[in-house]
Protein backbone atom coordinates (compact mmCIF):
# COMPACT_ATOMS: atom_id res chain seq x y z
CA UNK A 1 0.00 0.00 0.00
CA UNK A 2 0.61 3.41 -0.45
CA UNK A 3 3.01 4.83 2.69
CA UNK A 4 2.94 8.49 2.14
CA UNK A 5 3.21 10.82 4.76
CA UNK A 6 2.29 14.46 4.53
CA UNK A 7 5.33 16.48 5.86
CA UNK A 8 7.14 19.90 5.84
CA UNK A 9 10.06 17.86 3.75
CA UNK A 10 7.25 15.91 0.91
CA UNK A 11 6.11 19.61 0.91
CA UNK A 12 9.23 21.09 0.09
CA UNK A 13 9.92 18.41 -2.42
CA UNK A 14 7.18 19.39 -4.72
CA UNK A 15 7.32 22.96 -4.76
CA UNK A 16 11.10 22.43 -5.23
CA UNK A 17 10.29 20.28 -8.27
CA UNK A 18 7.90 22.94 -9.45
CA UNK A 19 10.78 25.55 -8.80
CA UNK A 20 13.25 23.10 -11.44
CA UNK A 21 11.16 22.03 -13.79
CA UNK A 22 9.19 25.73 -13.91
CA UNK A 23 12.92 27.41 -14.25
CA UNK A 24 13.88 24.99 -17.19
CA UNK A 25 10.84 25.26 -18.75
CA UNK A 26 11.16 29.07 -18.81
CA UNK A 27 14.81 28.77 -19.91
CA UNK A 28 14.22 26.23 -22.61
CA UNK A 29 10.96 27.61 -24.31
CA UNK A 30 9.61 23.61 -23.78
CA UNK A 31 6.02 25.10 -22.55
CA UNK A 32 6.09 25.84 -26.13
CA UNK A 33 7.51 22.65 -27.47
CA UNK A 34 5.89 20.54 -24.93
CA UNK A 35 2.27 21.51 -25.29
CA UNK A 36 1.43 19.13 -22.20
CA UNK A 37 4.27 20.50 -19.71
CA UNK A 38 1.65 23.58 -18.49
CA UNK A 39 -1.18 21.14 -17.70
CA UNK A 40 1.39 18.80 -15.74
CA UNK A 41 2.48 21.70 -13.99
CA UNK A 42 -0.83 23.16 -13.06
CA UNK A 43 -1.65 19.75 -12.04
CA UNK A 44 1.44 19.76 -9.32
CA UNK A 45 0.68 23.03 -8.54
CA UNK A 46 -2.66 22.30 -7.56
CA UNK A 47 -1.58 19.01 -5.63
CA UNK A 48 1.16 20.86 -3.54
CA UNK A 49 -1.90 23.54 -2.80
CA UNK A 50 -3.70 20.09 -1.32
CA UNK A 51 -0.93 19.39 0.37
CA UNK A 52 -0.62 22.49 2.80
CA UNK A 53 -3.63 22.31 3.19
CA UNK A 54 -3.77 18.61 4.43
CA UNK A 55 -0.65 19.05 6.64
CA UNK A 56 -2.48 22.05 8.47
CA UNK A 57 -5.02 19.64 8.92
CA UNK A 58 -3.79 16.44 9.06
CA UNK A 59 -4.11 16.11 13.01
CA UNK A 60 -7.53 17.01 13.49
CA UNK A 61 -10.73 15.24 13.29
CA UNK A 62 -12.93 16.46 10.25
CA UNK A 63 -15.08 14.93 8.35
CA UNK A 64 -13.72 14.29 4.86
CA UNK A 65 -16.29 15.92 3.59
CA UNK A 66 -14.59 18.99 5.23
CA UNK A 67 -11.69 18.11 3.97
CA UNK A 68 -12.64 17.39 0.24
CA UNK A 69 -13.73 21.17 0.26
CA UNK A 70 -10.92 22.68 1.62
CA UNK A 71 -8.46 20.66 -0.46
CA UNK A 72 -10.36 21.48 -3.55
CA UNK A 73 -11.24 25.09 -2.68
CA UNK A 74 -8.07 25.99 -1.66
CA UNK A 75 -6.22 24.46 -5.13
CA UNK A 76 -9.18 26.31 -6.91
CA UNK A 77 -8.45 29.55 -5.10
CA UNK A 78 -5.04 29.11 -5.50
CA UNK A 79 -5.21 28.82 -9.54
CA UNK A 80 -7.42 31.57 -9.84
CA UNK A 81 -5.14 34.07 -8.33
CA UNK A 82 -2.34 32.45 -10.32
CA UNK A 83 -4.72 33.09 -13.45
CA UNK A 84 -4.65 36.64 -12.41
CA UNK A 85 -1.37 37.10 -11.57
CA UNK A 86 -0.76 35.76 -15.22
CA UNK A 87 -3.05 38.29 -16.86
CA UNK A 88 -1.73 40.89 -14.91
CA UNK A 89 2.08 40.10 -15.62
CA UNK A 90 1.28 39.86 -19.36
CA UNK A 91 0.01 43.30 -19.74
CA UNK A 92 2.60 44.97 -17.93
CA UNK A 93 4.48 47.82 -19.93
CA UNK A 94 7.79 47.19 -21.97
CA UNK A 95 10.24 44.21 -21.33
CA UNK A 96 8.70 42.66 -18.18
CA UNK A 97 5.39 41.25 -20.47
CA UNK A 98 7.98 38.88 -21.76
CA UNK A 99 9.25 36.80 -19.21
CA UNK A 100 7.33 33.83 -19.41
CA UNK A 101 3.89 34.91 -18.47
CA UNK A 102 2.02 34.83 -21.92
CA UNK A 103 -1.89 34.66 -21.16
CA UNK A 104 -3.00 32.80 -24.03
CA UNK A 105 -6.81 33.11 -24.19
CA UNK A 106 -9.98 31.89 -21.96
CA UNK A 107 -9.40 28.33 -23.03
CA UNK A 108 -5.97 27.91 -21.76
CA UNK A 109 -7.17 29.36 -18.65
CA UNK A 110 -9.92 27.05 -17.97
CA UNK A 111 -7.86 24.69 -18.99
CA UNK A 112 -5.03 25.65 -15.97
CA UNK A 113 -7.98 26.09 -13.47
CA UNK A 114 -9.35 22.54 -14.18
CA UNK A 115 -5.78 21.57 -14.15
CA UNK A 116 -5.37 23.12 -10.53
CA UNK A 117 -8.59 21.56 -9.58
CA UNK A 118 -7.51 17.52 -10.66
CA UNK A 119 -4.43 18.19 -8.82
CA UNK A 120 -6.50 19.04 -5.43
CA UNK A 121 -8.24 16.44 -6.03
CA UNK A 122 -5.36 13.72 -6.36
CA UNK A 123 -4.15 15.48 -3.02
CA UNK A 124 -6.97 14.23 -1.22
CA UNK A 125 -7.15 11.04 -3.05
CA UNK A 126 -3.84 10.39 -1.34
CA UNK A 127 -4.92 11.91 1.82
CA UNK A 128 -7.77 9.22 2.00
CA UNK A 129 -5.66 6.39 0.99
CA UNK A 130 -2.79 7.46 3.69
CA UNK A 131 -5.63 7.74 6.63
CA UNK A 132 -7.44 4.70 5.89
CA UNK A 133 -3.73 3.04 5.89
CA UNK A 134 -3.29 4.97 9.32
CA UNK A 135 -6.33 3.95 10.55
CA UNK A 136 -6.36 0.06 9.33
CA UNK A 137 -2.69 -0.34 11.66
CA UNK A 138 -4.41 0.35 14.43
Amino acid sequence: MLNLTVSGRLIFGVLLAIFLVHGWATLTAAYFYYWWLDIVMHITGGLWVGIIAIYFIKNKDISPFIVFWLVFGSATITGLFWEFFEFAMSHLPGEWSKYGFIQQGLEDTLSDILSDLIGGILAFSLFKTTRKNYNDKQ
